[in-house]
């Protein structure tokens, strides 16, 4: 392996363009790879070649559409034909984006797979870990990778800010950047996506004592905590469950909402599992809540996460990640609220 060699992930957007651009100013061997998910990024791949070749960085296009169908697409369709709301960024990065990048590297015979993530690689006791970025911050989107990954990462955009690094990359003289979204392979409403797949079925609405209070048009339209587009009275209500054997949504009030406790299922962790017997760790359910304190109970690959204090709408489909101060300890995705 070359330890001078890196491949970097792009896609297509200011991030992932400045991370080759500044791997190339270390005087690094750079050659980035974007991975084709389908036809709609053909345009991506054509801006981001010219761009890149006035870098003298080889593009390399590599096409990726049926692993992600298979991987990705199907995964975030059949979850939403269950009740449950999927988180399709963890499950590329884990079993699509980062093997890719990484069978890539290996052709190659480069050490080093960067991107323009906003995280940090660390070392403690000879292992290594993801730790919080700086500015935007995006660990949790890597709770699926593994040590064998983490040795050969480089996250150079840890301490730089966003906005100063678009400032950059414009007084270089780059522009029309097609940024990366949460939804890439939707570009249109993720319900018409859907519908594709399984056709709405109409059903019930009900309260949680089991009263008939409405109707709905599908359940995929529906994720816990949700109150646009819940038509019940004149009174606010929330999405508190979703019923596929019913095919039957159940409202409340807000404070129905908050729950402490919840199964996680495919665990995987950066530490023993004894790391957490008797040890308060943070639990992040969402990218954009803040971590609360909790208590870890791990059997196999599954758990029992215990807050200190209720979150609000924890979502089946959804991952629950664990940190250790600003260290990511590992995650799994949400399987069971325990009421």
């Amino acid at each position: 392996m070359n330890s001078r060699k890196v491949i970097v992930g792009v896609s297509g957007g200011i991030d992932s363009f400045y991370t080759c651009l500044l791997l190339k100013e270390w005087g690094l061997a750079v050659k980035a790879v974007m991975l084709k998910f389908s036809s709609q990024d053909e345009e991506r791949g054509r801006l981001l070649h010219e761009k890149l070749n006035k870098l003298n960085i080889e593009l390399i296009v590599k096409d990726a559409e049926s692993v992600f169908q298979e991987k990705v697409v199907k995964y975030f369709v059949e979850s939403y034909k269950k009740g449950f709301t999927p988180n399709p960024c963890i499950v590329c990065n884990s079993k699509v984006k980062f093997p890719l990048l990484f069978e890539e590297a290996d052709k190659e015979e480069a050490l080093f797979v960067a991107t323009g993530h906003y995280a940090n690689i660390c070392r403690k006791n000879g292992s290594f870990f993801i730790a919080r970025g700086g500015d935007k911050d995006q660990s949790y989107f890597l709770c699926g990778l593994d040590q064998d990954m983490l040795k050969r990462l480089v996250f150079p955009l840890d301490n730089y800010k966003k906005k100063w690094i678009g400032e950059q990359v414009l007084d270089f003289g780059f522009h029309d950047f097609i940024e990366s979204k949460d939804l890439c392979f939707v570009y249109k409403n993720y319900r018409t996506f859907i519908e594709q797949f399984f056709p709405s079925k109409e059903g019930e609405i009900s309260d949680t004592k089991g009263n008939v209070v409405g109707y709905h048009h599908g359940i995929s339209h529906y994720t816990i905590g949700q109150r646009k587009g819940v038509k019940v009275g004149n009174v606010p209500r929330y999405v508190i469950k979703i019923d596929v054997k019913k095919n039957r949504i159940i409202v409340g009030e807000e404070k129905e909402l908050y729950n402490s406790v919840f199964i996680v299922k495919d665990c995987n962790l950066f530490v023993k599992k004894g790391f957490f017997r008797g040890r308060e760790v943070l639990c992040q359910v969402r990218f954009k809540t803040s971590p609360k304190k909790a208590m870890i109970d791990i059997k196999d690959n599954e758990c029992v996460v215990r807050l200190r204090e209720k979150e609000r709408a924890v979502t089946s489909g959804q991952f629950a990640v664990f940190y250790f101060d600003d260290t990511l300890l590992g995650g799994g995705w949400i399987y069971r609220i325990v009421k």
